[in-house]
């Protein structure tokens, strides 16, 4: 009987020793590390895989031969076709009620009323477009259920032919064409009102980006942005401001970016490294900026801060600048925070910036008489790289009996 036993199921014997084996070789090497060098474990852990990969195989050859066993198949008389059909019955309508949830159910974590104008008519058009595509999603997906369960397979069913229908055809055609040339019409009227030309007394506020933080500029109270010069870019001009135009020496540089309610605000955008991208979600704003490609982007702001926390009624709450752009390891940092407030508030947060170039402290004379420090004969002219302003001192020329001048070096 044993010979027979073993005879008749060799083959899950087999199977069941090559099972064991490896966890065999894993208590081993567990037991007696020190025995085991590195070729040795090497070779254990190939063998280990190998092992592993033969016993899938021997485990599937089982499996095929025993369903080829009809009479002894546990399935052979499940009706595979209404299964199937009914499963994706199941998955069909679990989508739908996952989607209901998260479009309704969670609706307290989407984004609150747009807090710009244009923001307003971009969400109505993302709204329409949903409910015009979920009408849709809905009823196409409970069609594919019924046909699947009506039309699946049965015994001395014979399937019709039915190669062609002119008159189906052109509807299905016909109806989506209208559809979607109403929705992109729509679409096309919001980009060009939020692409034209900004309203003269729209607010300059530029934006450049860089690996990992963004810069912030005004215009002074010329109301004119100064040049800049990307060769002229160093760790104290980060915008590579051009000195020699008078325009910049009154620009802003702050650590927010304050906005008046209300009041329509251009945003002029720049990258000097790689790609970014503006994101105000709160405001409906997203734009690219391409380094050698200045992009901008303008709205109107039309919820002040205190409104917004008032209205969500949480007093922590910030407007935020974020970049949507994968731009390296510490994109993450990538944020500044937004305060709208008062056109009055405006102007006296303005009012209280200091600008970013602070003129050079007048040049100090030495009279000829004055005892100079002394020097190393071997000391060099020197220069001292510092934000302008700073008051860092540089000696200029090598000291003589006549005069030395101080200055401050740009």
């Amino acid at each position: 009987m044993i010979i027979e036993f073993l005879r008749t199921h060799r083959i899950f014997l087999i199977v069941w020793i090559l099972m064991c084996l490896p966890f065999s070789l894993l208590q081993a090497q567990d037991a007696a590390p020190a025995a085991l060098n590195q070729e040795n474990l090497d070779f254990m852990m190939m063998a280990l895989k190998g092992l592993l990969l033969l016993t899938v195989v021997l485990a599937l050859n089982i499996l095929r031969m025993v369903f080829n066993l009809r009479d002894s198949d546990p399935f052979a008389r499940v009706d595979f076709n209404t299964l199937n059909a009914r499963i994706l019955a199941g998955f069909v309508l679990v989508g739908m009620i996952l989607a209901l949830y998260y479009s309704f159910g969670l609706r307290s974590l989407y984004l609150p009323e747009s807090a710009s104008a244009h923001g307003i008519n971009l969400d109505k058009m993302f709204n329409l477009t949903l409910l015009v595509t979920g009408i849709v999603v809905i009823i196409t997906h409970l069609l594919l259920v019924w046909f699947t369960y009506n039309n699946r397979w049965k015994e001395n069913r014979k399937a019709i032919y039915y190669p062609d229908n002119n008159k189906l055809e052109m509807m299905w055609t016909i109806a989506p064409a209208i559809v979607l040339t109403v929705l992109v019409l729509d679409g096309a009227k919001n980009w060009n009102s939020i692409m034209s030309p900004p309203p003269e007394d729209a607010i300059e506020i530029e934006l450049t980006g860089k690996q990992f933080a963004w810069n912030i500029r005004y215009a002074g109270s010329d109301d004119k942005f100064g040049k800049t010069n990307f060769r002229m870019i160093s760790a104290t001009n980060e915008l590579g401001f051009d000195w020699s135009d008078d325009s910049g020496k009154d620009d802003v540089m702050p650590g927010e970016i304050y906005m008046p309610v209300n009041r329509p605000v251009l945003l002029k955008i720049r990258a000097r490294d790689v790609l970014h991208s503006v994101y105000l979600p709160h405001f409906r704003v997203k734009m690219d900026a391409v380094p050698g490609m200045p992009t901008q982007f303008w709205f109107t702001p039309i919820k002040t801060t205190k409104e917004m926390r008032t209205m969500l009624k949480n007093e922590n709450f910030n407007y935020e600048l974020a970049c949507t752009e994968i731009c390296g390891r510490g994109h993450f940092s990538m944020k500044r925070t937004v305060v709208v407030v008062t056109e009055a508030e405006y102007r006296e947060w303005l009012r209280k910036q200091k600008p970013y170039f602070e003129p050079e402290a007048p040049a100090a004379v030495i009279p000829v008489n004055a005892t100079a420090p002394a020097q190393d004969s071997t000391s060099q002219d020197s220069a001292i790289p510092a934000k302008p302003g700073k008051d860092k001192i540089a000696v200029a020329g090598k000291l003589k009996k006549s005069t030395v001048t101080l200055y401050s070096h740009n």
